[in-house]
């Protein structure tokens, strides 16, 4: 029974993170959709989710994943076809290697303080 219950949960947390991955590379590609080109020829996009630090019980946001990627190598690639976590990696994403920990990354661009 243990042996079946870990399976599950390694089967559930599979499906988990290829969602999130998934969930990446939609974001990019709504963004590069809904705008045109000479509006916007890049997007950095960092992940962040809320939690509790469970070392100090403080509210935390650990971003999970920070990617850039240019319009141009994004639309040549066929999303429909690709296995998204190697994508992420020809993309040089920054990806949380525990993200149910809540593992962060360093963001790829900090945000603009002028902004």
């Amino acid at each position: 029974m243990a042996a079946q219950r870990r399976e599950a949960e390694r089967q559930a947390r599979e499906r988990v993170r290829l969602a999130k991955e998934q969930e990446k590379l939609r974001t990019l590609h709504e963004i590069f959709s809904a705008t045109p080109p000479e509006v916007v020829e890049a997007v950095v996009f960092n992940g962040r989710v809320s939690t509790i630090d469970r070392a100090t019980g403080k509210p935390a946001r650990p971003h999970l994943l920070s990617v850039s990627a240019e319009r141009s190598i994004f639309q040549d690639l066929v999303l429909a076809a690709v296995d998204p976590a190697a994508c992420l990696v020809r993309l040089n994403a920054l990806v949380s290697p525990n993200p149910f920990d809540m593992e962060a990354v360093d963001r790829i661009l900090p945000p603009d303080p002028e902004i």
